[in-house]
């Protein structure tokens, strides 16, 4: 089977809605006033299995999920002193 037949599911760290906020929180202090959550988590799979994906590219990155969300807050930043965003 060629490569770019298949079809992949991308694993990476499984939190509930809180911690995700609250790590939003630590890279972006005062965020936490502006997202709000209620009810229970969304049911999605808890565990997300990528072992075909590590198997066809073994040198792909795992980004941790601190680590992702310093990096879209980066490029929401560069976005924004461009004048591509309003905030």
């Amino acid at each position: 089977m060629c490569i770019r037949d298949r079809v992949y599911t991308v694993g990476g760290d499984i939190v509930d809605t809180r911690t995700f906020i609250a790590e939003v929180e630590k890279a972006l202090p005062g965020a936490a006033t502006w997202i709000t959550c209620s009810g229970g988590d969304l049911p999605v799979a808890s565990k997300v299995d990528d072992a075909v994906l590590r198997y066809d590219y073994p040198g792909l990155l795992r980004i941790p999920l601190a680590q992702g969300i310093g990096e879209t807050l980066e490029v929401f930043k560069r976005q924004h002193a461009q004048g591509k965003l309003e905030i």
